[in-house]
């Protein structure tokens, strides 16, 4: 009998086993994790999906009316199933309903006016080795506008996210350039907070070529410790950072600037917008 060995990924799975080899582990393997979602993950979604009917019906040449966005986010907020949620408070519920709709509001004032839009929602696919990695962009921009000089793809966040995921971020902006063959990427933070401060961050890649052999020589032993979890020859460690686990491996945390897996060698940081 042919043993099975995985071959296809998700940026979405990689980051899941940098985060915790064992939630990994029991939710993708086992597939006996506790079938509740957090608040966060939740809220996060509604929020993706009403800056994608904006960015649709710009798409599409029709006009915007901020108040079918408003009956959409009530529509999906009264529709959570609360009892669902590992996480739930009424006053967290609350807040980020009110903070949510204010975040939406400004993006539709001030960043949705500017944009080029080229796609939306569209599912990618890179091969490095034997190994394929899907995602699915958020959003790719026709550039020659005030945020974005050239066509761009872009990731929307309801985070400040540089500091807060830092190289699984930039992980994952790098994959959506290297596989729609974009030069620029970007994230847009659109945070839940009083100020609603909108921040946007972009990066340059100057050598394609350059970027992929970094990001494979990246990911790759993510993945192979990966299938070994998949095939049975080994077992997940709890709460294992990969790089403090395997030595020099790469690590969703690294700080450290001298270390030959610091993606700010390979992906520029072109400039921050704070709106």
């Amino acid at each position: 009998m042919t043993k099975y060995t995985k071959k296809t990924f998700s940026h979405s799975e990689i980051v899941e086993f940098l985060s915790c080899e064992e939630y990994y582990y029991y939710k993708r393997i086992l597939r006996n994790y506790p079938k509740k979602d957090k608040f966060v993950f939740v809220n996060g979604r509604i929020f993706h999906q009403a800056l994608e009917q904006m960015i649709l019906r710009k798409l599409n040449g029709l006009a915007q009316n901020f108040e079918d966005i408003r009956e959409f986010w009530d529509f999906k907020y009264n529709s959570i199933n609360t009892s669902n949620l590992i996480d739930f408070s009424e006053e967290v519920y609350e807040k980020n309903k009110l903070l949510g709709i204010k975040g939406l509001e400004k993006f539709s004032n001030i960043i949705l006016p500017k944009l080029n839009p080229v796609c939306a929602e569209r599912k990618t696919q890179l091969k490095i080795g034997e190994y394929i990695i899907n995602g699915i962009t958020d959003y790719v921009d026709g550039g020659e506008n005030e945020l974005f000089q050239e066509r761009t793809v872009v990731d929307w966040k309801t985070t400040s996210v540089a500091k807060k995921q830092g190289l699984v971020t930039q992980l994952q902006i790098l994959l959506y350039m290297l596989s729609t063959n974009n030069t620029s990427g970007a994230v847009v933070s659109v945070p839940k907070t009083k100020s609603c401060n909108i921040l946007i961050e972009t990066w340059q890649i100057n050598s394609r070529e350059q970027a992929l052999k970094y990001y494979t020589e990246l990911v790759t032993p993510i993945l192979l410790r990966i299938i070994d979890l998949w095939e049975g020859n080994s077992a997940p460690v709890a709460d294992g950072c990969f790089h403090t686990t395997y030595g020099d491996s790469p690590c969703s945390n690294c700080e450290n600037e001298d270390c030959i897996y610091n993606i700010n060698n390979i992906l520029l940081k072109n400039k921050e917008t704070k709106l």
